[in-house]
């Protein structure tokens, strides 16, 4: 469903941020497609409970724009969001996501248009051009790829993704503060435990007030989070 024009100049310090320190390609997406894509928010690996991603506080202005993008467009529910450059997608649905995504595509290039197969891939599909145009929809449900383009493409898909069924405990929230002259990551997690995150240096603001576990069931076993 589209939902509304983005501004260029709205994604622009993204896609700037974008040039200047390029993402790397994640090897657990080669099944979706090729190409560079990262996630950022909170995120879930595995067994691991969910927490934020450390892209955030490796790529601390890069969250931070995206974050305030976020605030300003961003219609649908989110945890985390997943930013691709040159990615291509080939056909398959997002089955550890629910409700509806919200995508929109930037930068100098044509084609790219996300396709919507519905129910196989019989038949040409539904093309939505995304570029500076914001759509939703729920890539949980509906098998969908997109075309391929030529240029530079930069994309941008927020999403929720379903909490594991052996976590209740809740979710860190994170923001980009500067302290000292510098960007930090302040994460406040659900056990009250507070920090300072900023590229490999960790600082503890407030010690946990009630204990929650950090590790994840696999199988009869236990693994750490970190």
């Amino acid at each position: 469903m589209f939902l509304k024009n983005i501004p260029p100049e709205d994604l622009a310090a993204i896609a700037q941020e974008l040039q200047r320190q390029p993402i790397g390609i994640n090897h657990d997406r080669r099944v979706s497609g090729e190409g560079r894509s990262q996630a950022f928010g909170v995120v879930k690996r595995m067994s691991y409970r969910p927490w934020v991603s450390r892209n955030c506080w490796t790529r601390l202005h890069l969250w931070k724009l995206l974050q305030e993008f976020a605030d300003k467009h961003v219609e649908v529910q989110w945890k985390a969001v997943q930013v691709n450059v040159n990615y291509e997608s080939k056909p398959h649905r997002d089955k550890g996501n629910q409700g509806e995504s919200f995508i929109v595509g930037f930068g100098e290039y044509t084609g790219g248009d996300l396709i919507i197969h519905g129910d196989s891939l019989l038949g040409p599909g539904v093309t939505y051009d995304t570029r500076y145009r914001a759509h939703s929809f729920n890539g949980s449900e509906l098998l969908h790829s997109n075309r391929p383009h030529v240029g530079t493409k930069y994309s941008l898909v927020f999403f929720d993704w379903k909490m594991p069924a052996w976590w209740n405990g809740g979710l860190p929230t994170s923001k980009v503060i500067v302290c000292d002259g510098k960007q930090w990551l302040e994460v406040i997690d659900v056990d009250g435990a507070e920090y300072l995150l900023r590229g490999s240096h960790r600082v503890i603001q407030k010690e946990p007030v009630h204990p929650v576990s950090r590790v994840g069931l696999v199988g009869k076993g236990l693994k750490a989070i970190v």
